[in-house]
């Protein structure tokens, strides 16, 4: 597929900044990313910070989307994980999954995480769907926890281990 993964650079704040604040986009997201103002100095510093990991996910050399780790715990081992398809170009592609299934591995390889988990509004379908096909498990839901459209709305929890991904891959 071509897909690679690499560091935020300066010179991507400006992209990413357009992406979270795409309406469509930031819907999903925790509400600090639906402000209506997005600071070039606050994104910068979110992607700076040692408890967070992000990456820019590209395909050709293009950039296609974000994939990140924040809450990481290094006592515990733990992160949770994020991602954004910002050009909607790659919509329905896959490109998304594979993003996140390379990331997950860096996550357990080279972080040396044991478990990682995530959220997904729950009529995100598309979101819910990237997380099942890389190996995570529902694992709860957190009830009307998501304000979205004048409607509070659940959240669907998932999770993985290290042990979860090795059998999935074969590692």
């Amino acid at each position: 597929m071509g897909i690679t993964l690499r560091q935020v650079e300066a010179n991507d704040i400006t992209t990413i900044k357009s992406w979270l604040a795409n309406k469509n986009n930031n819907i999903w997201l925790d509400s600090m990313f639906r402000e209506d103002a997005f600071d070039d100095i606050r994104i910068a510093v979110m992607f700076m910070k040692k408890s967070n990991k992000t990456y820019i996910y590209e395909v050709h050399g293009k950039m296609a989307g974000i994939v990140g780790l924040t809450d990481i715990d290094l006592n515990n081992r733990s992160g949770m994980l994020w991602y954004v398809l910002g050009d909607k170009a790659f919509a329905r592609t896959g490109i998304t999954t594979e993003a996140v299934k390379i990331f997950t591995k860096m996550c357990f390889n080279e972080f040396g995480l044991h478990s990682i988990h995530a959220w997904s509004v729950i009529d995100n379908k598309a979101s819910c769907r990237i997380l099942e096909k890389n190996g995570l498990k529902l694992i709860g839901r957190q009830r009307e926890c998501h304000y979205m459209g004048n409607i509070y709305k659940d959240r669907l929890l998932f999770d993985i281990t290290i042990e979860d991904f090795n059998k999935l891959y074969a590692i």
